[in-house]
């Protein structure tokens, strides 16, 4: 293998690779990147056998051929050259590395016993703008479940039916829902994992337009940004019935500025950090009250100005209704998690949300008014009598 290439899309393109290298002492080529030159490309590749990326360089190649090197040494060595070009190439088992003012030669493993990595998508791909898909999937990552006895939980639901695309995430706690148009048809079910979702979400800058496709029988996701694939296993299982969770209808709905809510939530969390991060919310007839209660820290209490109104009365505002009577009436409050709160408050992208909900204990659904198509619930906590 011979070949000349850019020290800095070498060193970014090396960057993105090493994330997916992993130091498994049973399989120490998997701490190695691929790299194959031929037809005046250089691809570069690496996997932890749960994700795998490969990229896509153009490069002036001499002479094809392929090796795999130690990822964090050869990452290290091209990120601290000059900028310019530096020269690839083998002699057996040695990497040969030259740049402007560097000579170095590092120790490599033959290529054959590297693992498989897609380089190309399925048959049938599916097209989407970046941008709007890294953004949407952004939204579902706080809500999947870290329990990995619930392996199920751990990725996103990926429903294609007909030109739209539905994304679901839950942790068992609170669930994200969001629809996306698409410009082709599509039909089908898959649960993406976590891991490939975040890596989706972190290379979104690498192109305009995001390809992906999936197999079943491989049981497979590829997707593509620009020069950069990523593909990982899909995870087997049936995903919760996730609309009936979705309450049908409800009966109180608050209007409320972000900003406030956000502020009144972050003050509450530093009292509720010593009981269990539980926060509680009081609905007055114009106002919400947030408050905390801590046993080493005292209690505190913050009163925003809101919107109530009842649902069943559209186009009414400030209406007296039935929750917060019985609310206020009989000093009960709703209790919630202060970091799921926080959660969708710091990824929303409007500036007010709206809170609907029917009793103390049924699932309320947060909504930013400026992404209608995106759905947020969190279950309350059920307080000690």
């Amino acid at each position: 293998m011979k070949l000349t290439i850019p020290q800095e899309s070498f060193a970014k393109a090396l960057n993105i690779a090493s994330r997916f290298t992993t130091p498994k002492v049973q399989l120490p080529i998997l701490a190695n990147v691929y790299l194959s030159a031929k037809k005046n490309t250089l691809s570069i590749s690496a996997t932890n056998l749960e994700i795998s990326v490969s990229l896509q360089i153009p490069s002036d190649i001499t002479e094809d051929g392929d090796i795999t090197i130690p990822a964090r040494t050869l990452t290290d060595i091209i990120t601290n050259l000059k900028k310019g070009d530096v020269s690839i190439s083998t002699d057996d088992a040695l990497v040969l590395i030259k740049a402007s003012g560097f000579n170095g030669k590092v120790p490599g493993m033959p290529g054959d016993d590297f693992p498989v990595v897609p380089k190309e998508l399925g048959k049938t791909a599916i097209s989407i703008k970046t941008a709007d898909f890294s953004d949407a999937l952004s939204k579902m990552l706080y809500a999947v479940s870290v329990d990995e006895s619930r392996p199920i939980l751990t990725g996103v639901l990926c429903i294609l039916k007909n030109k739209e695309l539905t994304l679901v995430s839950t942790d068992g706690f609170r669930l994200s829902k969001t629809t996306l148009a698409l410009d082709t048809e599509g039909e089908g079910t898959f649960i993406v994992p976590k891991g490939i979702v975040s890596e989706i979400v972190r290379t979104k800058d690498e192109g305009d337009t995001l390809s992906f496709s999936y197999t079943k029988e491989e049981n497979q996701f590829i997707c593509k940004i620009g020069n950069t694939i990523l593909s990982s296993r899909l995870i087997d299982g049936n995903f919760p019935d996730f609309d009936r969770i979705i309450p049908k209808t409800t009966t109180t709905t608050i209007l409320v500025g972000k900003s406030d809510l956000l502020r009144a939530v972050k003050i509450a969390s530093i009292f509720a950090k010593d009981s269990a991060n539980v926060i509680k919310m009081k609905i007055g007839e114009s106002d919400l009250s947030i408050s905390a209660d801590s046993s080493q820290k005292g209690n505190e209490e913050t009163v925003i100005d809101a919107e109530v109104s009842d649902s069943n009365k559209k186009g009414e505002s400030n209406t007296t209704n039935h929750l917060s009577i019985a609310l206020d009436g009989t000093s009960q409050a709703i209790a919630y998690n202060c970091k799921f709160i926080e959660d969708f408050l710091s990824n929303m992208i409007g500036d007010e949300l709206s809170i609907s909900l029917t009793t103390p204990s049924a699932p309320t659904i947060f909504s930013d008014l400026k992404d209608t198509g995106f759905l947020h619930i969190i279950m309350p906590i059920k307080l000690q009598s």
